[in-house]
């Protein structure tokens, strides 16, 4: 089975990742997690030239973004690019689990995309505990 992206009216194929390409992806990855705005696009724009290098090795982020694309277009871009390196993003869940609605791929404004451990939950009404006092007790015992 073969994916492919489609951006702006162009579909381009996926190939397997060599391990130094998942760096790569992962390195971009990592990049587009601490973005927003205008960044958050180029970032995502990288992960999905990074997922793209094994069959398109000459494909530029940039020119990525000179594509006629939507937000939605790179997002499910990016979502198929970590689904093709064998990551999971954050918001795709297996079925029960809770997820996006109609398993549509997470928005490439949200970062942290990709889920490695459920997160640790609680309750929303727990108040923050106090610190803890500095050095010792405050009564002496001489």
């Amino acid at each position: 089975m073969s994916d492919s992206i489609t951006l702006g009216g162009r579909t381009f194929a996926l190939r397997p990742l060599k391990l130094g390409q998942v760096r790569h992806l992962l390195d971009a990855l990592d990049e587009m997690s601490r973005q927003s705005g205008g960044a958050l696009v180029a970032a995502a724009a990288k992960v999905v030239a990074a997922g793209l290098a094994p069959a398109h090795p000459d494909l530029t982020a940039d020119a990525l973004l000179d594509l006629e694309a939507g937000v939605d277009e790179l997002n499910a871009a990016v979502a198929t690019v970590l689904r093709a390196a064998g990551l999971r993003p954050a918001a795709e869940s297996a079925p029960g689990e809770a997820g996006s609605p109609g398993g549509r791929p997470p928005p490439a404004a949200a970062p942290g995309m990709v889920e490695t451990a459920p997160a640790p939950s609680s309750a929303p009404s727990t108040p923050p505990s106090p610190p803890a006092a500095a050095g010792g007790s405050a009564t002496s015992t001489n």
